[in-house]
């Protein structure tokens, strides 16, 4: 079962051990875990001349048991030191073996000895299972849907803020990674005031691929994802095209190799080449550079190209080309529906999918930007279509113009809980062509998760279910609550719900343990105790954490310490307020399993 929660406590311990285990002698032999932490090696090679990035070097691991091999190159990691890593896909013994032209690197040899990850909700490399997205490891189907997060050069500069979009995107808001946005000239120079690339530029930045591995880590830790995009559009000058030998020429290449060495063994990410992409690079380009990143990874990683359409209709026949070549399948959908997504997954029924724009909350009179219930229903109906990943705005400010931020954060958060921390979404599922007006997925006859909006009853035909089964009801619009409907039997069912609303239905014995209620919270009270300072005050049905968002703005801005010790008797004091100034708050209350419950704005 997938818990961020339990994440959360890994992300802290192994973002605190970064760089990981490095081993910098001539004995190669060493011991890890599997999926997490990757492990490190230098070697020293002073005698090397020349541009030291073009220097040749590879290893070979190789696992005893299944005779599995991975390859990956050697990268040049400064002062005369070339390094190279590795993640486990196995547990037990891999062998090393080093080649290169350069004798100071060739031929050498170890022995790992790899044990399995204490953490067992720990992912892998991201998978598919058809056109569904996946986690090697856990072997959990889930969609993507990512937060447009900081752009690298702010991370490089502000690190703590890796941790602080972690805790606010993935963990309070439920989103399943972050998409960095174009990386484009900081490849080279993560100094650099914008993206632009520099046509002088020769080799790759340290310190800008310290910070995007410092990102991938933590956010797998987390249990989540890395979307990347490599390059931008040829208005910002954020192409390769003027690198010295254009794209796929020399300067590209060697790039490509860095990140190939660099960032291959570490799991947990995706890369998109760009956008706008028809105005500045050839089918042709795109598919050597797919292949040549493939060819020198060691473990597969998922890269694509965003194709152009289709902006309107269900039509995705025009982009079969496009997609062909590579791993996922994506398009420049504006406010793709239900039936833009399902067609999507239909014209993949091999490789995921990515509907690859970027949906905003803006007020630029943009037809393709979003208002916050769309963005909740997208989340659904991208699921229910089968799994179509997608990228969601936020107020960060690195995004310009930036979006408006979710105020009902904990719509993002049910949907979350709701399929992905309760592993309602599974591998074999598929669309039930036969429903009428709610959108049905199903396993076999064993499983069904129906969603149906505006409405305050489901209709749903049971007769081929195995048995009578299990059914509860969650209100998508609120924050996440179970409501239990007892028993189905196998026959037409028609399910009375409480109210009308956007309701989701689960039917069947799904991989749900433990306690999955969150804190019924009550007694909200506001005390003021000077002019410029109140106590907030509230109960818990069960033990549970405190913590507070307020600001004078429904977008809040300030967050207070989390209160760790858990109580059912709740009070916060905020302090350095202005006086006679209205202001809004959201309580946060979590209980040892995770389990989080999130008011309504007061």
């Amino acid at each position: 079962m997938h818990r961020r929660g339990i994440h959360c406590f890994f992300c802290s311990f192994i973002f605190a051990v970064l760089p990981f285990f490095t081993l910098q002698a001539q004995s190669l032999d060493t011991t890890g875990t599997q999926w997490s932490p990757y492990l490190e090696w230098h070697l020293n090679n002073p005698t090397f001349t020349g541009n030291p990035f073009d220097l040749t070097a590879n290893v070979e691991f190789t696992h005893d048991a299944s005779g599995e091999i991975r390859s990956t190159p050697m990268f040049y990691n400064g002062d005369s030191t070339w390094s190279f890593r590795f993640t486990a896909t196995h547990t037990g013994t891999w062998h090393i073996t080093t080649s290169s032209n350069d004798p100071e690197l060739n031929g050498k040899t170890g022995i790992i000895q790899i044990t399995a990850n204490m953490n067992q909700q720990m992912h892998g490399f991201l998978k598919n299972f058809n056109n569904k997205w996946g986690w090697q490891g856990t072997e959990d189907a889930f969609v993507p849907q990512l937060a447009m997060a900081n752009d690298l050069k702010t991370y490089n500069e502000h690190p703590q803020k890796i941790d602080n979009d972690i805790a606010e995107f993935i963990d309070k808001h439920g989103f399943s990674g972050l998409h960095l946005d174009v990386v484009g000239g900081h490849w080279f120079d993560i100094t650099k005031s914008d993206e632009t690339v520099d046509p002088a530029a020769t080799d790759p930045d340290f310190a800008a691929f310290e910070t995007l591995e410092n990102v991938i880590t933590a956010v797998h830790a987390a249990g989540g994802m890395t979307h990347i995009w490599a390059w931008g559009d040829s208005s910002r000058l954020q192409t390769p095209n003027t690198l010295q030998g254009g794209i796929n020429g020399a300067v590209d290449q060697r790039l490509q190799r860095y990140i190939a060495a660099r960032l291959g063994p570490l799991p947990g990410w995706t890369m998109g080449y760009g956008y706008d992409l028809y105005e500045w690079v050839s089918e042709s380009q795109l598919q050597v550079w797919h292949d040549f990143m493939q060819a020198e990874f060691g473990w597969r990683h998922f890269l694509g190209a965003r194709a152009a359409g289709p902006q309107s209709g269900v039509d995705h026949a025009e982009w079969d080309d496009w997609n062909l070549p590579f791993g996922y399948a994506a398009y420049e959908h504006h406010k793709p529906d239900y039936s833009v997504y399902k067609s999507a997954l239909r014209a993949n029924t091999a490789k995921p999918v990515m509907s690859e724009d970027r949906f905003r909350i803006r007020e630029e009179g943009n037809t393709k930007d979003y208002n916050e219930t769309e963005t909740r229903r997208g989340l659904w109906n991208s699921t229910m279509a089968g799994g179509v990943a997608n990228i969601w705005g936020n107020l960060l400010p690195s995004n310009n113009p930036p979006s408006k931020p979710y105020i009902k954060k904990y719509w993002i958060k049910t949907y979350d809980r709701f399929f992905h921390q309760y592993n309602r979404f599974l591998p074999e599922m598929e669309i039930d062509s036969l429903a009428s007006s709610e959108l049905v997925l199903r396993k076999a006859d064993s499983h069904f998760i129906v969603y149906a909006e505006d409405t305050d009853s489901i209709t749903i035909d049971l007769s081929t279910m195995i048995g009578a089964q299990k059914v509860i009801a969650v209100d998508t619009q609120k924050p996440y609550s179970e409501v239990d409907l007892g028993t189905l039997t196998t026959t037409n069912q028609i399910l009375t719900l409480s109210n009308t609303s956007d309701w989701a239905v689960a039917i069947g014995e799904f991989d749900v343990t433990g306690d999955v209620v969150a804190p019924a919270l009550s007694k909200i009270t506001v005390t003021s105790l000077t002019p410029t300072s109140v106590q907030i005050a509230w109960q818990t049905d069960e033990n549970a954490d405190s913590q507070l968002d307020y600001g004078t703005t429904q977008a809040f801005g300030t967050t207070t310490p989390l209160q760790t010790t858990l109580v059912t008797n709740h009070t916060v004091e905020l302090h350095g307020l202005m006086a006679n100034t209205q202001y809004f708050f959201e309580i946060h209350s979590t209980d040892e399993d995770g389990n989080e419950f999130i008011s309504s704005l007061q």
